[in-house]
């Protein structure tokens, strides 16, 4: 029997207003449970299990030391502290933290060196951020000493959170939960690895991703989008810096106030700004064929006008004194300056599938291979000009600018080349090397990888064609129900295949979109843990990663309750999908035909599945084998389970909530209060839902 330390975050203590869990072998708060068998996930290879150089701890104590450099900054010394602490937490044995300065270089030194030391340097070990993809790291023994090192401060903490992970078994579940196993030793064995991670970025867009740093960090993350503290590892090279200059954009705020922040990829209008310009130029902006502004029922103006100040022959209109492109090219040349550290710059359409109908832009559309050419026509320009603009400024600065290929620009600007492949339409549409498209393929069945043969022809193509014309991409991919997020989703089973399809293909930025506006989904919470996983190294398995989370999350008996929920759901999707030809497994479920039609999810699977849970939640209850704070975060867990069948059953069977029965949606939005769900969907509140309803 194992015995596992099950530390949970302060934040959810406070609220549940039980005692901390934390100290060593003290079974009132940490609990001694029973693990089951889970099939082991793989590792990187490089750590030699036979082969034992040193004993970091042994017989309860250490000869070891963690020496961090103090001219490295603040996060080096964090990472050195974080190993140093998690060590405490599993064999109860402090391995002190020592500045570089004060230890010697010597083979058999017994010392840990975490980041870029005056120790590593001696070694001759070099971590190259190039080689590395950014943030991955080296793990190496030499003598009796490790050294665990990044190119980059992330990097360095990733290699930190790799060792607890690989040689403490130390699992990162969620941000209330983190899983400590006790351990009598802890033996150094003969270590050369270099972890690369598949992706440079790595984004996992949940709640908890978004507001949790520790979730962030212990996942691997780096979210372009996602701004974190120097302390764990510091910012991206993205520009998202509108704090500096967000006076400048006011009446922009005034004139839509709901137009996203610049940090947000649907950015035109900080680039070319309405408030500024469309009472004196209005044909900055898209428009109908009868020349009427397109706006949306709000009110707000969709789009720019990409034609405007670009040559028939794809240049600056140099001709013209203003135009959409050189406001463009200004702002981009003001976003530099605004900030010296950033390289990476994304031009973003909005978030409407509308776009400028002008007789010219028509032509062009026509010219150019549909919206996606003129769009990259127009980011070739910009990049032209400031690629000229920063040689003449004398500043030594590559940029990348970034760019969608979303709704109307998803459809690669190329045609058949008569050899079973694609060429570019014509030559001004293919992106400079400096430009990289965004690939975000909305209308894709997300229970299939893809390229797989059950999306349509037209969608599974489609990231195929932009790949002969283009070498540089990011991908926005969407596992979630954005219709209603607390419906159970199965869109982890191809994960795997995807990732390694678009890891081959050269995807540098992998964004995956999930329930990004409210705490209390276990799905969200699992997704994160599990895409953490897979975006470092796409290889591994994903269902020994889901076992792995069930069990930590829920507790061992309540994670095999839920694990036989998500087996009827998972047979159930299959069998819709083999024996229904008009289902699919849309990410929003917008006409009410797959997702929320009653048809497709029989009432008794649902209160199956709903008993299942419940019946959980009461053994749990009951269940005195666990200490009272892990029995409260348990049934916490279980109860965002059930509320997935509940709300099913109040989205397909309105009579569950009519007349006499409204005392169901009661329960179950009590359920989903209890848990802290705020949002069902991207578009409604649960505050609001209630109201709906008439639920007090």
């Amino acid at each position: 029997m194992k015995r596992i330390k099950i530390l949970v975050s302060f934040l959810l203590l406070f609220i549940l207003a039980f005692s901390s869990a934390g100290c060593r072998k003290n079974e009132d708060s940490a609990g001694t449970v029973e693990v089951p068998s889970i099939e082991e996930i793989e590792t990187t290879d490089g750590i030699d299990r036979t082969k034992t150089v040193g004993n970091i701890v042994k017989e309860e104590r250490t000869d070891y030391k963690i020496v961090y450099s103090p001219d490295a900054g603040a996060s080096q010394l964090f990472a050195a502290s974080e190993l140093s602490k998690y060590i405490a937490d599993a064999t109860g044995v402090t391995v002190p933290v020592y500045a570089d300065t004060t230890i010697k270089y010597d083979e058999n030194g017994k010392y840990i060196s975490v980041g870029n030391t005056s120790l590593l340097k001696k070694t001759g070990i070099t971590p190259d951020p190039k080689t590395l993809n950014g943030d991955g790291f080296i793990m190496k023994t030499i003598g009796q000493n490790l050294y665990i090192s990044g190119a980059n401060d992330r990097g360095t903490l990733y290699g930190v959170y790799d060792f607890l992970e690989k040689m403490l078994g130390i699992r990162f579940i969620s941000n209330e939960i983190t899983y400590v196993p006790e351990a009598d030793e802890l033996p150094l064995y003969a270590t050369d690895v270099t972890d690369i991670p598949a992706f440079e970025y790595r984004n996992l867009f949940s709640y908890s991703m978004r507001s949790s740093d520790e979730v962030y960090l212990h996942g691997r993350f780096n979210a372009p989008e996602r701004t974190i503290g120097d302390l764990y590892g510091g910012r991206t090279d993205w520009y998202t810096q509108l704090g500096k200059i967000a006076g400048e954009y006011e009446g922009l705020k005034q004139m839509f106030p709901k137009y996203p922040d610049f940090n947000i990829i649907h950015n035109a209008f900080y680039w070319v700004n309405p408030a500024d310009w469309y009472e004196t130029h209005p044909e900055f902006f898209a428009v109908d064929k009868k020349g009427n502004t397109i706006r949306d029922s709000a009110g707000t103006i969709c789009q720019l006008n990409l034609t405007n100040g670009i040559t028939d022959d794809g240049k600056l209109d140099v001709t013209m004194d203003v135009s959409v492109a050189k406001i463009a090219i200004e702002s981009l040349k003001k976003f530099i300056k605004d900030d010296p550290e950033a390289t990476v710059f994304f031009f973003g359409h909005n978030d409407w599938e509308v776009y400028d109908e002008s007789p010219r832009s028509i032509r062009a559309a026509e010219l150019y291979g549909g919206q996606s050419g003129i769009l990259m026509r127009f980011v070739n320009v910009v990049s032209d000009e400031i690629g000229k603009w920063l040689q003449s400024s004398g500043i030594d600065k590559k940029i990348t600018i970034a760019t969608w290929a979303y709704l109307h620009t998803v459809n690669a600007p190329v045609k058949e080349d008569g050899k079973g492949g694609y060429e570019a339409v014509h030559e001004s549409v293919i992106p400079r090397d400096n430009v990289t498209v965004r690939f975000a393929a909305i209308g894709l069945d997300m229970y299939y990888p893809v390229y797989d043969e059950h999306q349509k022809k037209e969608d599974r193509t489609l990231m195929e064609k932009w790949t002969y014309i283009c070498d540089n991409f990011m991908v926005w991919t969407y596992e979630t129900n954005f219709g209603n997020y607390l419906f159970y989703y199965p869109s982890m089973r191809q994960w795997s295949d995807n990732l390694k399809y678009y890891r081959k293909i050269g995807v540098r930025y992998m964004m995956m979109q999930d329930n990004y506006h409210g705490y209390g989904s276990w799905q969200a919470d699992m997704h994160t843990y599990v895409a953490s996983k897979l975006l470092w190294n796409p290889d591994l398995k994903v269902q020994p990663l889901i076992d792995e989370f069930l069990r930590y999350y829920f507790g061992r008996k309540g994670s095999e309750k839920v694990a036989e929920m998500m087996q009827i759901f998972d047979d159930h999707f299959a069998l819709l999908q083999a024996e229904e030809p008009e289902f699919w497994m849309p990410f929003r479920d917008d006409d009410g035909t797959t997702l929320f039609n009653a048809e497709y999810f029989p009432i008794e699977l649902l209160e199956k599945t709903e008993n299942l849970m419940k019946e959980a939640i009461s053994e749990n209850d009951n269940d005195n084998s666990i200490n009272g704070t892990m029995r409260a975060v348990y049934k916490k867990h279980l109860t965002s389970a059930l509320i997935t069948p509940q709300f099913m059953i109040l989205k397909n069977y309105a009579k569950y909530y009519s007349g006499s029965r409204l005392a169901y949606a009661a329960e179950a939005i009590k359920n989903a209060e209890y848990v802290g769900v705020t949002a069902l969907s991207e578009v409604t509140t649960l505050i609001n839902y209630k109201a709906e309803l008439g639920v007090s």
